[in-house]
């Protein structure tokens, strides 16, 4: 695709990074689409969100230090936005789609609030604690 594309040309870690969270934010608004289209959650693109906010995680860790926090100020405002959004879909999401949709939104959760450690020097970058890749 135009992205796999963009993002191997794309050297600079820290461009890759943004590139990573403006792909989960894409993912998000495929999701939000994809319901009010079709009544139901994509489960794919609710993974390939979550792993793209995770993906970032590995050119940050490449960034000098002032460089990696604002990156992940950016990463938790994603998180948190996420989170967010998914909350206001649980009304749109059918009943057997509810315990996928709660999971996300607890994984946004967690990753915000580890966001905010990283950001407080609570724990250091590099550690990324909640951020997984998703098993498919």
């Amino acid at each position: 695709t135009t992205e796999k594309v963009k993002f191997f040309l794309t050297i600079d870690p820290e461009e890759k990074a943004e590139l990573r969270l403006t792909y989960s934010e894409a993912r998000m608004q495929e999701l939000v689409s994809y319901l009010d289209l079709k009544g139901e959650l994509n489960i794919q693109v609710l993974k390939a969100m979550l792993d793209e906010a995770t993906l970032a995680t590995d050119n940050i860790s490449r960034l000098p230090k002032d460089k990696a926090t604002v990156c992940c100020l950016k990463l938790e405002h994603l998180c948190a936005n996420h989170k967010d959004v998914l909350k206001g879909l649980k009304s749109k999401v059918p009943s057997h789609q509810m315990q996928e949709l709660d999971d996300a939104i607890r994984t946004c959760h967690h990753r915000m609030e580890w966001m905010g450690k990283v950001r407080r020097n609570e724990v250091p970058i590099g550690e990324w604690g909640p951020f997984v890749l998703n098993e498919t």
